[in-house]
């Protein structure tokens, strides 16, 4: 019997059974992993329908926790199926809303954040990491998926689907460029990543290698198409650059750099000291001539913000000691190991500063779109959706914008209590976090959340936190606003370029260049 006649054996007898009742959940999981790949391989929507069936049985018992994540995992692919089947339309493959897609992420979220995830096999890690970046690539997310990607060759080095993905995630990301001296180190790196995933060196595990090797090629050919790699990448140089005159100020740099958070594309490739410059500005656009540069000044004072947020948490987070403007303020000590001194005011500027600049992008684009939202209606979550509706605006749904679809998905990962589902598990935290630091209560502790229900100095009123949890989510913040940033001015390019395409009246415009503000005018 020939592997095919085997598979298509297999197939017939997975499709004749009800239901997984009377299987242990090994043979069961086996079984359900079976149906996902081979509804594939014979294109079978029914069959995957059915797989989900099974999942959603499978859920009920109680499991092991290794096949709890597994469950999972499998989850997701079979909704990775219908999201291919759906996607062979290129409209489909371009609206804004792709259901399928959010249950994958959710489905994979739920992997990654199982308490048994960091023991479970590094292959599956890989796996799980690498599919989530994806699907982050997928919506338009490239910024955040090389995090995942990332986070992926961490566990597995010679992962060639992470390696694969990332080196396509790459070209993606550096055909939105519009500055053409990021564009180079982006088609080099994406270059460097398919050519190892197509080398003897990486390792596949599963189905579909194959299928997506000849994809990867189809990337690097196109790569290489533009030249020689090795004379691409003698062009530039991302290490002649300097980190600053005192060791203060490299110290910083060096921190932001390996946090990643330079409004500055190159600083996704990694902590290359060119990419130490907040160098990333809106692109070309037309407006009247009798329009001031307001959409300037506007992005000006958000970058701003932005980098005074980053400088803020870099301070708090280096505070050891008590600051002087800390001495004879006199505080009671609540006995629940309470954290107080300007370096956490600091850490909690930064949060409201980082998050703020969420619902500040949502009025730039209200403004740059003509949307016609009164401003006290401006919300980052909401600006996407027709008033009082989950319905999309009319002047998003036919847009084929990358950037801003991502731009999209980041706010649905932001928790709003009018809307009863989030992407993101995380969201409500740091949502009910903001809420609490500018309307009530937060209260952070030096050791654990120190304030249950029942502990013997609970504290009512307060919305409590461990101050290094507290960090972490003011370091996730930040970084979400400089993907939305970048996301933010490279769609405003796309859209530059559509309403070029659209102009028939072929009106003429001039160019204006704007000097720009010089460091020394700064205060």
């Amino acid at each position: 019997m020939t592997d095919e006649q085997e598979y298509l054996r297999t197939f017939q007898m997975l499709k004749s059974l009800d239901s997984l009742d009377g299987l242990q959940d090994g043979k069961a999981l086996h079984y359900l992993a079976c149906l996902v790949d081979l509804a594939v391989r014979y294109e079978d929507p029914e069959s995957t329908d059915k797989a989900l069936a099974w999942a959603s049985e499978l859920d009920k018992r109680k499991l092991s926790e290794s096949d709890q994540i597994l469950l999972s995992y499998y989850t997701a692919n079979a909704w990775g199926d219908k999201q291919n089947l759906r996607h062979r339309n290129a409209d489909a493959a371009w609206q804004w809303d792709q259901p399928e897609t959010l249950n994958q992420i959710q489905h994979l979220r739920s992997a990654r954040r199982h308490p048994h995830f960091e023991k479970w096999d590094r292959v599956r890690q890989a796996q799980v990491l690498t599919n989530l970046g994806n699907q982050f690539d997928t919506l338009g997310r490239f910024v955040e998926a090389l995090a995942h990607w990332n986070a992926a060759l961490a566990v597995k080095p010679a992962f060639g689907m992470a390696r694969g993905n990332r080196g396509t995630g790459l070209y993606i990301y550096a055909n939105l460029l519009f500055d053409p001296h990021h564009r180079a180190p982006f088609y080099v790196a994406a270059y460097r990543d398919l050519e190892f995933a197509l080398s003897s060196e990486a390792s596949y595990e599963g189905y579909g290698a194959e299928h997506a090797k000849n994809a990867f090629k189809k990337t690097k050919d196109a790569i290489a198409s533009f030249g020689d790699i090795n004379d691409i990448e003698q062009s530039y140089n991302l290490t002649d650059f300097s980190l600053g005159r005192s060791k203060a100020e490299q110290k910083y740099r060096k921190w932001a750099l390996s946090e990643g958070l330079f409004l500055n594309p190159l600083n996704d490739l990694g902590a290359f000291p060119a990419a130490a410059a907040d160098t990333f500005v809106l692109p070309t656009f037309v407006t009247k001539l009798s329009e001031p540069p307001t959409w300037l000044g506007f992005f000006n004072q958000l970058k701003q913000e932005y980098v005074s947020a980053r400088w803020t948490l870099f301070e708090g987070t280096q505070a050891k000691n008590a600051h002087f403007s800390d001495r004879y303020v006199t505080l009671y000590n609540t006995l629940d190991y309470p954290v107080y001194g300007v370096g956490a005011e600091r850490v909690r500027m930064a949060f409201r500063m980082s998050y703020s600049l969420l619902d500040k992008i949502g009025i730039f684009l209200n403004d740059y779109m003509n949307l016609r939202i009164p401003e006290k209606r401006v919300y980052f979550r909401t600006i996407w959706f027709k008033r009082d509706t989950k319905v999309l605006r009319d002047e998003f749904t036919q847009l084929k914008n990358l950037p801003w679809r991502g731009l999209y998905w980041l706010a649905k990962d932001l928790f709003d209590e009018t809307l009863n589902s989030t992407a993101d598990p995380d969201a409500q935290e740091l949502y009910t976090l903001r809420n609490r630091l500018e309307h009530s209560y937060l209260k952070l502790h030096d050791i654990g959340s120190g304030n249950k229900p029942g502990d013997l100095f609970h504290d009512r009123m307060a919305h409590s936190l461990g101050y290094d949890d507290f960090e972490r989510r003011t370091l996730r913040v930040l970084k979400l606003s400089r993907a939305a940033l970048i996301y933010l001015a490279l769609g405003m390019e796309r859209e530059e370029r559509s309403r070029a395409e659209r102009d028939t009246a072929g009106g003429l415009s001039m160019p204006m260049t704007m000097e720009t503000f010089r460091d020394k005018w700064k205060r």
